[in-house]
């Protein structure tokens, strides 16, 4: 059970904010639904920012004042020349608010260390850096997300090293994000012409805690030897990929259809199944400029069925 491997074997951290390796366009609706509304810190949020000089490091954590739940998150930089050094505090606050959101639906006591790296990629792409051996299906041997199984068990799988990376693409970063100065704060007038990076931080959470495997993104075909806990729950019919968890299902009303060549996401523009779905946090379709995101009933069931100790709150929409 304490078997952990190192999840970039496999090019597991397939989770791309929204589009994975669509192009975006300004004109695109993107993120239309309204989700469910939760106010993401509707606790108190306890933040600090400690520059470490000569590290090139920003690091931030937070953590709510609910007694059980002490879900922190530490956020530092690999950025060897400091060339994006301007950007630390903002991407650091919007994206700890993000890791915020998914810890207060939470049950757990766990410190998540995300380092974010700037590269060429197309948007953003977020992963665990490591999987954690759970058990066995059939011939293949079953994995959860180090940052789950983290969560779940309070045992950081990899020590000291960071437990999940959010890679930013450079132009993304420069002319597509907006940094909402109060990421906490639903009223925010976000840009029209921008994207809101809370919205593509809390996206990219998703797979770092939960919309991760072994997949191929594209076919959903499976490697001989390996799973997700999220692969395992997964069934083609008739072309088409879906979710079978038995929570997920109860709350969408049957099973839940996986976005066409993108499966770590859900819903598909019409005629395929899952057209609800599309502008939802989790979609792998849509994003949608000047517009804020959050998570859903759905989202949380899927967590649930992959095993973590989800809170239940009676304003979830």
């Amino acid at each position: 059970m304490d078997q952990a491997r190192s999840q970039s074997k496999r090019g597991t951290v397939d989770g791309c904010f929204s589009l994975c390796a669509v192009t975006l366009f300004s004109a695109m609706n993107l993120f239309a639904s309204p989700g469910c509304g939760v106010n993401p810190l509707a606790d108190t949020l306890v933040a600090y920012y400690e520059l470490l000089l000569g590290q090139n490091m920003l690091q931030t954590a937070s953590e709510s004042n609910i007694d059980d739940n002490r879900i922190m998150f530490r956020v530092s930089f690999d950025d060897p020349d400091r060339h994006y050094s301007e950007y630390y505090a903002h991407i650091a606050s919007n994206l700890v608010a993000a890791g915020e959101s998914w810890g207060k639906h939470l049950l757990g006591d766990a410190r998540i260390d995300v380092e974010v790296d700037f590269t060429d990629t197309l948007t953003a792409m977020g992963g665990s850096v490591d999987v954690v051996y759970v058990g066995r299906n059939s011939n293949r041997n079953v994995f959860q997300q180090g940052v789950a199984w983290e969560i779940v068990t309070g045992m950081d799988p990899n020590g000291d090293e960071p437990d999940a990376r959010v890679s930013i693409g450079t132009e993304f970063l420069l002319e597509g994000l907006w940094f909402d100065p109060n990421p906490v704060d639903e009223d925010s007038t976000i840009p029209s012409n921008r994207i809101d990076a809370y919205s593509a931080f809390l996206h990219e959470m998703g797979h770092i805690i939960a919309y991760n495997g072994f997949r191929n993104s594209s076919t959903g075909e499976l490697p001989s030897d390996s799973m997700s806990v999220f692969d395992e729950l997964v069934e083609a019919r008739d072309g088409q990929h879906y979710f079978m968890g038995k929570k997920a299902q109860e709350v969408y009303g049957g099973p839940v259809p996986l976005t066409h060549e993108r499966i770590y996401h859900v819903g598909n523009q019409h005629p395929r199944a899952g057209s609800d779905l599309v502008g939802t946090l989790m979609n792998g379709d849509v994003t949608r400029q000047g517009y804020r995101n959050s998570i859903a009933r759905l989202d949380l069931a899927i967590l649930e069925d992959l095993g973590l100790p989800v809170r239940h709150q009676q304003d979830d929409g």
